[in-house]
């Protein structure tokens, strides 16, 4: 019985870091005024390149239902490959100012940008210049998906 609550624990420790992904859809300004600290241009290109993003979707957008999770390897400074449940892409991304922007293949056509914002712990990407929160990712190092 003991080794079933240890394990049982084990496996709520392990998915926690993925619940913690599914939270609510918010605007800029919301983030803004719950204390969310935007991160700068600078933050940007330091951590991206080289890391992986999973970015889910807290909205439906292009054609993708709420919750999808995207797989995002920032292969250098500018190219990325994007693994989404029926696609892999590669295409470009950069920093404009202080807002993460890419080209969009999966979720519309032409380019998106987003500031990227952090609220304890909980990353946004809002869409500018609306400011609509479409998705809530976590970063991790290296290329774990090997896209």
């Amino acid at each position: 019985m003991r080794k079933l609550m240890i394990a049982g624990l084990l496996s709520c420790a392990a998915a926690a870091p993925v619940l913690a992904q599914a939270t609510k859809p918010m605007t800029e300004a919301e983030v803004k005024a719950a204390g969310g600290l935007q991160l700068s241009g600078a933050d940007i290109k330091q951590k991206y390149p080289g890391n992986t993003t999973y970015s889910i979707t807290l909205k439906p957008i292009g054609g993708m239902p709420t919750g999808t999770v995207l797989a995002i390897y920032h292969r250098t400074d500018r190219a990325r490959v994007l693994k989404a449940p029926a696609t892999t892409i590669e295409a470009n991304w950069w920093v404009d100012g202080n807002n993460y922007c890419a080209e969009q293949r999966v979720t519309n056509q032409g380019h998106q940008c987003y500031s990227i914002w952090d609220l304890r712990g909980t990353v946004y990407a809002c869409l500018q210049p609306v400011g609509d929160c479409m998705f809530s990712s976590r970063l991790v190092p290296g290329n774990p998906e090997n896209l």
